[in-house]
């Protein structure tokens, strides 16, 4: 759950900006983000995941980096840590919490920003007081995506983390295929739905008080 908390947060954190460039510019360059965002959903998982394996190994792109810039004398040990798989999750998650911000952003009104900012409001009032609070649906949806994807994410963990790094899924594979624990998998793959649907019933609330 901490794992899935801090891949939450992050792609919240990197996202949120990014869907509001995208929902308040009309740019060509928006467009051109978006598609960008877009893009990596129609690509394997197992392909972008050996892609991050490639990158972290220790004869990787990141080690050499490392050391050319003086950094590090010898490759660090990147590869099957909780960071590389936090890394990899916000990479393939983050399009789950940018598009129903950017959707959400979208349909806001811009009268009621005009208006606070007639009144006297600065643009980080406006953002404050208005935008976000306004924002929130999308934030909820985008959290409940990331959050369940990361309870129930398997081949990335798998090959990025391997057991080093313990998720949901990962200890039911494990107790199931491995420990031929049936029942302690049949557990945990209960907790995992009530949990997801812990979730959706937090969604659905925050969602609900929003528009109240």
């Amino acid at each position: 759950m901490q794992l899935g908390v801090s891949v939450t947060l992050l792609t919240l954190l990197l996202g949120y900006p990014v869907a509001y460039y995208i929902a308040q510019s009309g740019s060509r360059f928006a467009m051109f983000t978006m598609a960008v965002i877009i893009l990596p959903l129609f690509v394997s998982v197992v392909v972008r995941s050996f892609g991050w394996m490639i990158l972290f190994g220790r004869q990787g792109n990141v080690n050499r980096l490392l050391i050319s810039l003086g950094i590090t004398d010898k490759p660090l040990q990147l590869l099957y840590t909780p960071g590389a798989v936090t890394v990899g999750l916000v990479h393939i998650l983050a399009p789950l919490m940018i598009l129903p911000i950017a959707s959400v952003l979208r349909g806001q009104d811009p009268a009621l920003r005009e208006a606070a900012s007639s009144l006297g409001a600065s643009r980080a009032k406006v953002f404050w007081t208005v935008t976000l609070p306004l924002s929130l649906p999308g934030i909820a949806a985008g959290c409940v995506l990331v959050l369940a994807h990361v309870i129930a994410a398997f081949v990335l963990p798998a090959l990025i983390g391997s057991d080093r790094v313990r998720l949901m899924a990962t200890m039911i594979y494990q107790q199931v295929m491995t420990a031929n624990n049936l029942a302690l998998g049949a557990a945990l793959a209960v907790v995992m739905v009530v949990a997801t649907f812990a979730l959706l019933a937090l969604a659905g609330f925050v969602t609900r008080r929003s528009r109240d």
